[in-house]
């Protein structure tokens, strides 16, 4: 006659417990590390945006009064600056303006009777700086 087993004889030993602690430790200490990552990954992400807004509030001013304001080209773009008024955010420095004279007719400018300048703006954080935003005005004479 068979002997029936015992619930203790049935279940697992020591060492199988062991093991699969292990693998759960491993398995969690890996999870742990890319929601770390993740969280590293958004704050970079918000950076990025931060700074894209303020490029972009910079440049659609300047072409706004560009458009508007017809002694703006003469008058306030004559040398570089920061952004006429627009504040630091966000650990970013305000934005810097660099205003070029470009030759009519060369580098994308359109030939005489026009005028180019090229502004560059640029943004800061902690002495990194994102790629710049160049817009080209032209003012046709």
């Amino acid at each position: 006659m068979k002997k029936l087993r015992t619930a203790v004889a049935a279940g697992f030993t020591l060492l199988e417990v062991i093991i699969v602690m292990v693998i759960i430790g491993i398995a969690a200490t890996a999870v742990l590390t890319m929601v770390a990552n993740l969280s590293n990954r958004q704050t970079d992400n918000s950076d990025l945006q931060v700074g894209a807004q303020l490029l972009q509030e910079c440049g659609e001013y300047i072409v706004a009064q560009h458009r508007r304001d017809k002694t703006f080209y003469v008058s306030q773009l004559a040398s570089s600056a920061t952004c006429f008024g627009l504040s630091s955010f966000g650990g970013f420095g305000q934005p810097n303006v660099v205003v070029t004279a470009m030759t009519a007719g060369s580098d994308g400018c359109p030939a005489s009777p026009a005028e180019c300048k090229l502004v560059t703006i640029t943004v800061t954080k902690s002495g990194t700086s994102l790629n710049p935003l160049n817009i080209m005005l032209v003012k046709y004479n």
